[in-house]
């Protein structure tokens, strides 16, 4: 992760160092405009990045989590059309990955409900050392406006910008921890542990797995920018930057009530669905690669 950081911070600062001289050349009178390719190419393009899933929640028992980002690489494969050296459009297909750890040090919560016989209890859950990951793989058809800004006859400076329709191709989560459950009668006013037909245990160690319940079709802002050179050949190579986030909540879960992460042993619901709101983020670097056939 640190690693992705650091790189992203060079090619940033590579930009933006071929920017400020590229300006200064247009300033100088050079031939800098001569450059740029029009008509139709095809392209692919391969992304490291870090993304994170956003998670917001009102509910006190889970909303002391702490999110980390994990790193990822999506790819997509486009298809354009150059309408002059500065303006082209440009679509195709990809694939990328949400990946978040969540981790929760601490849980706490209880419920009336009642045991085996009938008899109303209060059941209480604790956990600790939790950790949650969420991992969702998206389907990408995107649509794409391509500012190019010729700087000599090899090499631009080139912005994109556009909407992805993303399709959900898989949603699951992960999780473990330990928890406790026992059972306070207050009829008795005793409270009960370590009764293994009421599921009443301690210290249980759990490793569970399961699906999200996420939106089929969320819509997704994609932006990047960086520096392409292009080759005597029509072969085009570019490096630049991104930034992606999903433009509307994209958790398929509706309130039913309290949550509950987990009632008995080694049975876990996600902390997305103890969230008022998802949304995703992913930045990273942007290897392309384009053929234009004219």
């Amino acid at each position: 992760m640190r690693l992705i950081n650091v790189n992203i911070k060079i090619v940033v600062i590579i930009v933006l160092f071929f920017f400020i001289v590229s300006l200064k050349g247009y300033s100088q009178g050079t031939n800098s405009m001569s450059g740029g390719h029009k008509g139709l190419y095809f392209g692919l393009n391969i992304n490291p990045s870090q993304t994170s899933l956003l998670l917001s929640s009102t509910d006190t028992t889970i909303s002391d989590f702490k999110l980390t980002k994990r790193n990822t690489l999506s790819g997509s494969i486009e298809i354009g059309y150059q309408f002059s050296k500065y303006l082209g459009l440009s679509t195709g297909i990809g694939l990328s990955t949400y990946v978040t750890s969540l981790k929760l040090s601490e849980y706490a919560n209880s419920y009336d409900t009642t045991d085996s016989e009938g008899e109303g209890y209060k059941r209480l859950v604790s956990g600790r050392n939790i950790i949650e990951t969420q991992r969702i793989t998206y389907l990408n058809i995107p649509v794409m406006v391509n500012l190019e800004l010729p700087l000599n006859d090899q090499l631009s400076f080139y912005l994109q910008a556009g909407i992805n329709f993303s399709i959900t191709l898989n949603n699951k989560y992960s999780s473990t921890g330990i928890f406790s459950y026992t059972g306070y009668y207050a009829i008795y006013d005793i409270t009960f542990e370590n009764i293994q037909y009421e599921e009443l245990l301690l210290n249980q160690a759990a490793d569970y797995n399961g699906k999200l319940k996420v939106k089929s079709f969320s819509p997704e802002l994609i932006t990047s920018a960086g520096f392409s050179y292009t080759t005597r050949n029509k072969i085009q190579f570019s490096l630049g930057v991104f930034y992606n986030r999903m433009l509307t909540d994209i958790s398929g879960y509706t309130s039913s009530g309290a949550f509950r992460l987990s009632s008995i042993p080694n049975q876990m619901r996600s902390l997305m669905e103890g969230s008022t709101k998802v949304t995703g983020r992913s930045v990273g670097l942007k290897l392309s690669f384009r053929y234009y056939f004219k």
